[in-house]
């Protein structure tokens, strides 16, 4: 018979979240070799990221890794309590609102609680090393988006030792999640105007692969990969105050009846550049964890720059990418995607026109 779990430690910790994410990590992380993994050539922020999304989870698994994802897009003193037991505590899942296990190994006993992009301050926690099996909980949620559940949502990790290792496994779900920017309660309209009721599951594009043929939604965002002869991409200084170029050029569409290629255009020159050649590179719909407004990117080339733009070469970008200096979830996919739109003689790509 097994022992009754014993509470062995609690802290109460406020951790920071930005771009809807908390990055939960230990010195366990590795590069996944495996074939097998479809991410295996992501970096590992992107790769629980994804994972979060196509899980249906919204809470990312990696090696080493968890990528929690919150409802509101930021909140620097986020609540999490984390819990260390000597076995699988109770089930209370009924008072929380949405809730995931799996795996997490802390060989030196350090967990690392980072808001996504290493924006704002790490804390640190300590615990006693081991291999465990983590129970992620969050309650307080409300609605998705900028303005949603900001400074509402808290959160719990449950830690207990492990055996074997076991696949993530969703033990409770907010149906919130399928509502970007409504309240739970609210019924949802399909692209035809057609009302569904609130617990069923409108279509969602989970990945920026699929996305890129199809998207749900008019763009509220545009984005502009500016590319030059010499393979150099344009980038502006982040939204925070201070911060070095690391985010493409982007823009609201937020005027009704307003040409996304036109607003595209526009943006370049603003920036004393004028393309000669546009092309449709992805869109991307809205997603928790990413961007709460549908997004259209662009890829312009034949280029005529100002005498002084922001330029770094497109592989230094995509370094930049998997290095984590570029952060934001858009311009991450628009980087990666221009490299792969290059490296396959820009095939498939297509017009900007008429999208």
């Amino acid at each position: 018979m097994a022992p009754d779990p014993r509470l062995i430690s609690a802290q109460d910790l406020l951790v920071a979240a930005d771009h809807g994410q908390i990055y939960v990590s230990s010195s366990a992380q590795a590069d996944d070799d495996d074939d097998s993994d479809e991410y295996a050539d992501e970096p590992t922020a992107l790769a629980a990221l994804y994972d979060a999304w196509d899980s249906d989870r919204f809470v990312g698994v990696r090696t080493g890794f968890i990528d929690v994802l919150t409802p509101g897009q930021y909140n620097s003193s986020t609540p999490m309590r984390l819990e260390v037991w000597s076995a699988e505590p109770a089930d209370d899942r009924d008072g929380w609102d949405h809730e995931v296990d799996a795996d997490f190994d802390i060989p030196d006993g350090r967990i690392f609680f980072e808001a996504s992009g290493g924006s704002r301050a790490t804390t640190l926690a300590e615990i006693p090393p081991g291999s465990y099996r983590v129970r992620v909980s969050g309650r307080g949620f409300t609605e998705t988006g900028l303005a949603g559940a900001n400074g509402d949502d808290s959160y719990r990790l449950r830690l207990w030792p492990r055996g074997d290792l076991a696949p993530a496994v969703l033990r409770k779900r907010w149906p919130g999640w399928d509502r970007p920017g409504m309240k739970p309660d609210e019924p949802v309209k399909d692209t035809l105007g057609r009302t569904r009721p609130p617990t069923a599951r409108p279509p969602v594009v989970a990945s920026y692969e699929a996305a890129s043929t199809s998207v749900t939604q008019d763009p509220g965002l545009v984005v502009v990969v500016a590319l030059d002869a010499a393979g150099r991409i344009l980038l502006v200084p982040g939204h925070l105050p201070g911060t070095p170029l690391s985010e493409l050029p982007a823009r609201q569409v937020d005027q009704p009846g307003e040409d996304p290629l036109t607003a595209a255009q526009q943006l370049l020159t603003e920036a004393g550049l004028r393309a000669d050649s546009w092309s449709s590179l992805r869109d991307l719909p809205a997603l928790p964890g990413a961007t709460s407004t549908a997004s259209r990117i662009y890829l312009a080339r034949d280029l005529h720059p100002a005498e002084q733009p922001n330029w770094i070469t497109l592989d230094q970008a995509v370094d930049d990418v998997f290095g984590r200096v570029i952060h934001d979830a858009v311009a991450a996919v628009a980087i990666t995607a221009a490299a792969q739109a290059r490296d396959t003689g820009w095939a498939g790509l297509r017009p900007a026109a008429g999208e």
